[in-house]
Order: structure tokens, then C-alpha cells, then sequence
């Protein structure tokens, strides 16, 4: 995918992330809400006050649309419109959404893009823009041994943005808001020549996924069944 293009796909894994442009959305919110959100959603989406948040709510609206669509057709069902595929908050205005169709379905969005995936077991997908980091944030997030490793192999933004990338999106295939648990999930492997394996209490985290795109860092996680996870 080009920076260029509206919407694109990325593989990771055996998962398939639908990423959208969201600055080619601007001249024409109102139109996209008519034609393609249901009812509930555009009732939330214009209750947002500010025009980023609603450009940033139909962003993510649409790559899960588009990454539900894409599941149905896979089923042989393409009488379904984007209109008829309604994902809202599981709960209050914003947050983590339901799947209208039954599997597992997760939002990010981050800079000038948003991106969705659809998946038959709980999965967490997050874009980060590369960025620096504070010495407080990564304290926040970071293991006594990830620091030592910074120490070791020295200080780089787009390697620490996708460490935050790849622990954001284990936490979210678990549906867990407390990020003060990055700090039990540690990243091994930090040389640049070698695999990052991602670890909680010893033990290895499967199905997780990672890589960048453009200047962003872009990862997916599905749930190891040993902790509770709702879609």
C-alpha cells in the first residue's frame, strides 16, 4: 500500500488488516454518513462536537466495515451492503466494538491512518506513528530488562514505537484497559539482527504478529486462552 491510496491491505501472520487514509475522508463526512453508516452509528457519529473526532470515528468505522465485508464475501454472502454492517462500542460511546456477524473485530487508528481486522477468535490489531518517548513513558511500559536492553543496543524511536505496538495489541485481544500491564508483557530479542518474542511471567505469547509500514508500527495479538477475553 501507498501512502497515496485510500484503503490498503496488510498480512500479518494469517490475518489480513484493512487500513484507510483518513485525510481523504475531510470534504466528505456528511455524504459517507449517509450512505454508509446505519442509523445507531450515525446518530453517535454526530454527537461527536469536533470535526477530527468524527473524521477519526468514520475512519475506523469504515476499515471495519470494509474487514467485515470481506469476511462475508469469504462466506459466499455478498447481499450485505456497508450500511448493513453496523459496528458499534460494546459498550458507552467509544472503546472496543462488537462484530455484527459473529467472530472478533478491532479498531486503531493513529496519525493520518485507521485500520481494522476481522478475525474467528479474539484479536487485538494496533497502528502506531513513529514517536519519540520520555523517560517516564518508558518506565510506564517498559520491563527492567527491556530498559537494560535500550542501555545495551542504545535508543531508537521506530524499534520502542513498535514495542508499545506490540503490547498495546496483546492487551487488546484480551479487552483489558489497564495499560499499566504492558509492564508484565516483555519483548525479547532486541537486537536488530534477531526475532522479537513477546513473554508474560516466562512464559511465550503465541499468535502475535508485527512489522512497519511508512513511518508506522503496526501489530496483532490473539488471545492464549489463559486470560479472559470478550470480544
Amino acid at each position: 500500500m501507498h501512502k497515496s491510496s485510500a484503503i490498503g491491505r496488510l498480512v500479518l501472520g494469517d490475518l489480513t488488516i484493512f487500513v484507510l487514509n483518513t485525510s481523504c475522508l475531510s470534504s466528505c463526512l456528511q455524504q459517507l454518513s449517509d450512505q454508509v453508516l446505519s442509523d445507531a452509528e450515525r446518530y453517535l457519529w454526530s454527537s461527536f462536537p469536533h470535526k477530527r473526532k468524527r473524521r477519526e470515528w468514520m475512519a475506523g468505522r469504515l476499515a471495519a466495515k470494509i474487514a467485515v465485508h470481506e469476511t462475508l464475501v469469504g462466506q459466499s454472502k455478498t447481499d450485505w451492503s456497508l450500511r448493513d454492517i453496523s459496528v458499534m462500542p460494546a459498550k458507552g460511546r467509544s472503546g472496543p466494538v462488537k462484530s455484527p456477524i459473529g467472530g472478533y473485530l478491532s479498531l486503531s487508528h493513529s496519525g493520518a491512518f485507521a485500520a481494522a481486522v476481522h478475525a474467528d477468535r479474539p484479536v487485538g490489531l494496533d497502528i502506531e506513528r513513529f514517536h519519540a518517548f520520555s523517560l517516564p513513558s518508558l518506565n510506564y511500559f517498559l520491563t527492567p530488562q527491556e530498559i537494560a536492553c535500550i542501555e545495551t543496543y542504545g535508543y531508537c524511536d521506530h524499534y520502542l514505537t513498535l514495542i508499545w505496538s506490540i503490547k498495546e495489541a496483546v492487551l487488546k485481544a484480551r479487552q483489558t484497559s489497564n495499560l499499566s500491564e504492558m509492564r508484565e508483557i516483555e519483548c525479547r530479542g532486541w537486537s536488530l539482527t534477531r526475532e522479537i518474542s513477546v513473554y508474560e511471567r516466562g512464559e511465550r505469547i503465541p499468535n502475535v504478529h508485527f512489522g512497519y509500514w511508512s513511518k508506522y508500527a503496526i501489530a496483532t495479538a490473539g488471545s492464549n486462552g489463559e486470560r479472559r477475553s470478550v470480544e
